[in-house]
């Protein structure tokens, strides 16, 4: 509109200042010439005004086309926002449709709880190689390694193939008061067994089930007498003997900080183990009745650790009630074989200590290496010793006193973990035990008796290639020395037992090598 304006004053002082000089110069046909060519002159820019006008229009339509999606797209990532802060808003808040990891690792928070879960176990499979052949099958049994001169003996090379051992795990932690109630689930396949010929079946058994909260742990689990984090690590299910054995039993157990360690003291489920105490049935509901063991208190124990960055160590001790009591009549089971019937009443004291260790020696690719070691002993100490005969060798009833004996026995083990790298290791591992049985054993059948000793040799090569897979090659040497006639290497056997038979050592020697596979979840 300017540039028309501008025109338009130039275009009337043109013509005024042409018709005062058309009047004094020019004739009337000049003055009409000049008007229509100012006329003309008009017209073409009013017609590029028009021009100029509708390119705005075009222009402005264009812009107003290329808003629009921007406008709609503005609109749709205002909503998209306001569903992604609705969305964080009902995770923050425990909504049921998320899931937020939990407060122990592996774990997530149940929704709308404040409990964190874990879910978790193994897949393990193992074949299993025994030279000498009847060793225990699927586990390792070194107090019933066959003696020279016995059928059993006789047999060689055996194969097994299980994946008994495989775990579920199921763990929980929840704030209450302030501090955190923490429950543990676990159970494997070593239950009741089944059979080769088609399912292979095997039940399901229970392994740990606890609560704990401020110290108070209440269940099943393994004994307070025994160091968990001094364990030494096997193929093989059953690991080395002379460790403090890791029974595991109902108990009610505290635990505490005094002074630069912790303390813990448990009461356990008691039994009596000595020589012909028969042992109550676990069945649906209940318990079987005993015939001859009463157990009147439960075993106390207690453990005291140290922690540092080299390692720890620790010290414990337990404490235990044996008794016998038969009703007044003969029991079913005999002290010696062939002897006299339990029969009458008697009660002795028994227990032990013990003391472990772990020390840190160097680190591969991140990975501890470390020296493990543990021992233990006592009078009485029985069943807590792992490779100590069980049911049979914490004490004796004698018949004709009617008193119960406790007898001596005691174990070690000591080990080392090597890296070879950030994924391969090597575990070296050798455990001993010693009984010291009463006299009574001597009798004419060395199978009959039970150990004098034990030990045995681990080695092993673990291939870690992720946590969630673990492969491992093993060879265990297990030596057996039971209790013959006056501890002499070579017994004679009872004709009635074993008729033709001339000798049985007490010595013997067996091995196994066994692959293990463990897939984690």
């Amino acid at each position: 509109m300017k540039i028309r304006t501008a025109l338009c004053l130039s275009s009337a002082m043109a013509l005024t200042l042409g018709l005062t000089m058309g009047t004094a110069q020019a004739s009337d046909a000049a003055l009409q010439a000049q008007i229509r060519e100012l006329s003309a002159r008009l017209q073409a820019q009013a017609d590029a005004d028009a021009e100029l006008r509708a390119q705005v229009r075009d222009l402005s339509a264009k812009l107003q086309a290329q808003a629009a999606p921007s406008a709609v797209a503005a609109e749709k990532a205002t909503a998209a926002a306001a569903v992604a802060e609705k969305a964080a808003s009902e995770v923050k808040e425990g909504s049921k449709s998320f899931l937020t990891d939990g407060s122990f690792p592996g774990s997530y928070k149940i929704p709308r709880t404040n409990t964190s879960v874990r879910i978790g176990g193994y897949v393990k499979g193992d074949v299993v190689y025994e030279p000498d052949g009847g060793n225990g099958g699927v586990t390792t049994q070194f107090n019933s390694i066959p003696l020279p001169g016995t059928a059993a003996a006789a047999r060689h090379n055996e194969t097994n193939i299980t994946a008994r051992q495989s775990r579920l795990i199921f763990q929980s932690s929840t704030p209450v008061l302030g501090d955190e109630l923490k429950t543990d689930l676990q159970a494997d396949f070593y239950g009741q067994d089944g059979n080769k010929i088609s399912t292979n079946s095997s039940v399901l058994r229970l392994r740990h089930a606890t609560g704990e909260w401020r110290g108070l742990l209440i269940g099943m689990t393994e004994s307070n007498f025994e160091d968990h984090e001094a364990g030494v690590e096997s193929v093989e299910f059953n690991n080395s003997i002379g460790r403090a054995n890791g029974i595991r039993q109902a108990m009610v157990q505290y635990q505490h900080l005094v002074g630069p360690g912790r303390l813990s003291l448990a009461l356990e489920s008691p039994t009596g183990d000595f020589k012909g105490a028969d042992q109550p049935a676990l069945n649906t509901g209940m318990n079987t009745i005993s015939t001859n063991i009463q157990d009147k208190a439960p075993d106390v124990t207690a453990a005291y650790m140290y922690k540092d960055t080299w390692g720890h160590v620790q010290v414990m001790g337990v404490a235990r009630d044996l008794s016998v009591d038969t009703g007044g009549v003969a029991s079913a089971n005999s002290t010696v074989t062939g002897g006299a019937k339990i029969q009458g009443q008697g009660s002795a004291f028994g227990g032990g200590g013990g003391a472990s260790a772990l020390f840190f020696t160097n680190q591969v690719d991140g990975k501890d290496n470390y020296l493990t070691a543990q021992f233990s002993g006592g009078q009485g100490i029985g069943r807590y010793i792992q490779g100590v005969d069980t049911g049979s060798q914490a004490g004796y009833f004698d018949n004709a006193t009617r008193i119960l004996h406790t007898e001596a026995a005691y174990g070690f083990t000591v080990a080392y973990r090597n890296w070879w790298n950030a994924t391969w290791r090597t575990n070296v591992i050798y455990g001993h035990t010693h009984a010291s049985n009463f006299a009574a054993m001597d009798t004419a059948d060395v199978t009959t008796n039970p150990n004098r000793s034990l030990d045995n040799v681990y080695v092993n090569l673990i291939w870690n290639p992720a946590p969630q897979v673990q492969m491992g090659i093993e060879y265990v040497l297990g030596h057996r020395v039971a209790d013959g006639p006056a501890s002499t290497a070579v017994s004679k056997v009872s004709a009635s037992t074993s008729p033709g038979a001339t000798s049985v050592k007490n010595e013997a020697w067996g091995s196994r090598v066994q692959f293990g596979a463990q897939y984690n979840f």
